[in-house]
């Protein structure tokens, strides 16, 4: 069993800008897609400048990166007065800084967090972006439990998503009363053909008020078409052919 701070590739499950321990990974790439399709916000992992690019301290990080941040805090975009902690949460593959995206994670009091079991664990000293994964959301916060992973998996993994355009876009890529799907979140979309959205009405039983129908206006789909592209790129560099 590895150690924290010293987790290895058969630990961590690879997500856009980072590597995270597998539960983890899962709440985010969840919170994730619940942000793109409910407010067209795409929620990031804080980056360290390009001399140390081949770390990732926004997510997991080794206990040498823990130490180098302290050593060299300004190559790792860090909050000025706030240096890591010697052991960090990090290192137990479990925490986020985040980057982009952090007002709607916080947004009514921490609720889009809580909804996925996020807590921020380091307000007390001035860290406002980093975000830990328990599991459940706080008793006192009136969120629901996040679901068990089995159930996650379930509901969220394997469940296609469906988007539905109400109008046209700019770049006439997107028509209006088009149909587009994502396979699992943090698949890319892809447009369904005239006779696969014929099929989708008449036999999937399926219509507008489905919980994974979404009606979406053209400018959502030019959002996630750049976060698609985006995670293509990041995928690329992670897993170089």
């Amino acid at each position: 069993m590895s150690t924290s701070g010293h987790l290895t590739d058969f630990d961590l499950v690879t997500v856009p800008g980072g590597r995270l321990e597998p539960a983890t990974a899962l709440a985010w790439n969840a919170m994730r897609a619940a942000a793109l399709r409910e407010a067209a916000v795409t929620l990031t992992i804080v980056q360290p400048l390009a001399a140390v690019a081949a770390n990732t301290p926004g997510s997991y990080r080794s206990r040498a990166t823990s130490l180098d941040m302290r050593a060299r805090p300004a190559l790792y975009n860090i909050t000025p007065g706030i240096l890591p902690g010697i052991p960090s949460e990090h290192e137990d593959g479990d925490a986020i800084d985040v980057g982009a995206g952090l007002a709607w994670c916080t947004a009514n009091g921490d609720a889009n967090l809580h909804r996925f079991g996020f807590v921020r664990t380091k307000l007390a000293i001035g860290d406002k972006n980093h975000i830990k994964h328990v599991g459940t959301a706080p008793a006192d916060s009136g969120s629901t439990a996040v679901p068990t992973e089995e159930q996650e998996e379930d509901d969220m993994a394997t469940k296609p998503i469906y988007y539905v355009a109400t109008g046209n876009n700019k770049t006439v890529t997107v028509g209006k009363g088009d149909i587009w799907v994502r396979s699992a979140p943090g698949e890319p979309l892809r447009r369904m053909t005239q006779g696969q959205a014929s099929d989708f009405w008449a036999l999937d039983g399926l219509d507008l008020n489905s919980p994974n129908v979404h009606q979406m206006p053209p400018e959502w789909f030019d959002a996630a078409f750049a976060e698609d592209r985006t995670v293509a790129r990041l995928n690329a560099l992670t897993h170089p052919s």
